[in-house]
């Protein structure tokens, strides 16, 4: 006689990490970003052209794009990876081409979107069929969008006389990441009320107020050490605006996250996730930070 079978119970699942595990594991990763970004920042100040810094910001906007169209269509969503791809590649390269030899790069990007839209809607009608044709332009368009945002780190890097643009570039960056670390910290030991929990689970009123407030002590002691001479209340609005756009721009990829069903834009990058999820509070407020040091420090834009 054949032995009853018996139903074996499956193995336990993982225990998720410790707070505190995930904690220390962030800020160790933050630790090394930090290193990195210094080590680049002395070497591109010492440089007439900030090559490093080029390099990555166009090669980080690019995996970002590419992220980006990736999760569009892993959501279900439609759109034209490749094309989008190729196009915020265009963008990053020529912006920063035309930057260095001093042209208007605003003639290119027009330029490049009129392009872009004209091959878009040439190969939905090619395509046939009308009722995708409008969500993949769309999608695609929203993605040149969000790269042409995150551009203006060669705005940043490359108007200013050097070694000013590398420094403001790299005391927006701190600012923005500032944001997110006072936010993350804040948030992890004080917690309380969610911000947007049905975007962002994690976010708190509590972390809000710490990123701005770390935010803008940063900015009010970058701001001296890079010897701009601008009041110390200007600093702390400048602190406050970066922080505000860097928490927004965060959450603008956490809706996109969520629309997609997505947790992380990819995992490319250790403990954060994908590229997006490094660079997200960086493309709102490179445009912020940009246009208050045009009019606070006289940047030519």
């Amino acid at each position: 006689m054949a032995a009853p079978l018996v139903a074996s119970t499956p193995p336990p699942a993982p225990a998720p990490p410790a707070a505190g595990h995930a904690l220390l594991t962030r800020c160790l990763s933050g630790g090394l970003a930090l290193v990195l970004l210094l080590a680049i920042y002395l070497i591109d100040a010492a440089s007439r052209v900030p090559w490093v810094s080029l390099a990555l910001v166009v090669a980080l906007g690019t995996a970002g794009a590419a992220e980006y169209h990736l999760l569009i269509r892993r959501g279900g969503g439609l759109c034209r990876p490749w094309l989008g791809t190729l196009c915020a590649a265009l963008l990053l390269f020529g912006k920063g081409a035309a930057l260095l030899r001093g042209l208007d790069a605003r003639v290119l990007v027009e330029a490049l979107l009129g392009a872009y839209l004209i091959l878009l809607w040439c190969l939905e009608v090619l395509a046939g069929r009308p009722a995708d044709g409008l969500r993949r332009v769309g999608a695609n368009v929203l993605g040149f969008a969000y790269v042409f945002l995150y551009s203006f780190l060669l705005d940043l890097l490359l108007r200013p006389p050097a070694p000013l643009g590398v420094r403001f570039a790299l005391l927006v960056v701190l600012v923005a990441k500032a944001s997110d670390i006072g936010g993350y910290l804040t948030g992890s030991v004080a917690g309380g009320p969610k911000l947007v929990p049905r975007i962002s689970p994690g976010k708190t009123w509590s972390g809000t107020a710490g990123g701005l407030v770390l935010a803008g002590a940063v900015a009010l002691i970058g701001g001296r050490m890079i010897g701009a001479t601008a009041h110390p209340g200007w600093w702390l609005l400048f602190g406050v605006l970066v922080g505000l756009s860097a928490l927004f721009g965060d959450l603008a990829e956490s809706l996109l996250k969520r629309a997609c069903g997505a947790k992380d834009s990819s995992v490319l990058v250790p403990t954060f996730g994908g590229v997006l999820d490094v660079v997200d509070s960086l493309v709102l407020a490179a445009p912020v930070g940009y246009w208050f040091l045009v009019w606070l420090a006289g940047v030519p834009c």
